[in-house]
């Protein structure tokens, strides 16, 4: 329940880290200099007391590096999430977590089929102006190496087709003669 500080009414804003690193939020307060961290290891969560002002204040330094509240997680965000005057559930925190991964997922999806495109597109240019034809694409495996020989987690592993227009999908083996 709010209480209150002098003549205003305090709150309570409950921030959660679901990333799978430890975080050290740092904030600062209207009218303060020195700034104020908290750390946060993955799934963990923390609590700051303050006025309506100062707990909008906390939460704008943050909304623009993708902090949201625990209820409006989408694409965007950062893996850091808020609730203003209710605790975060734990099961909140896990699909949080869910969602994070997700979306690092789905980056990391985009930057490997960019990166095959910008590799398939140089590789043409050098065959161009060595007067090669059209090879008709590229295909780049991408595959995650163990950390270490301990290392039993399922890692990923995918091929990335670079097709030019008009060249037929490749299929997996030797060509039929």
């Amino acid at each position: 329940p709010p209480s209150f500080k002098g003549n205003c009414m305090t709150m309570q804003l409950f921030i959660t880290n679901a990333t799978k690193q430890k975080f050290n939020f740092t904030y600062s307060l209207p009218e303060k200099i020195q700034p104020f961290i908290r750390r946060m290891l993955p799934g963990a969560q923390t609590s700051i007391m303050g006025t309506r002002e100062e707990i909008d204040f906390i939460i704008k330094q943050h909304e623009k590096y993708g902090m949201k509240p625990i209820s409006n997680i989408d694409k965007e965000f950062s893996g850091i999430a808020y609730s203003v005057q209710k605790v975060i559930k734990l099961d909140q925190i896990e699909d949080a977590m869910t969602k994070r991964d997700e979306v690092i997922i789905s980056r990391s999806n985009d930057v490997h089929e960019v990166g095959a495109v910008a590799l398939d597109h140089t590789i043409a240019s050098k065959a161009q102006e060595m007067g090669l034809s059209d090879r008709g694409g590229i295909t780049v495996s991408v595959k995650e190496e163990k950390k270490s020989p301990a290392d039993n987690n399922s890692k990923m592993e995918k091929n990335i087709e670079v097709l030019h227009e008009g060249s037929p999908q490749r299929g997996r083996g030797r060509p039929r003669k």
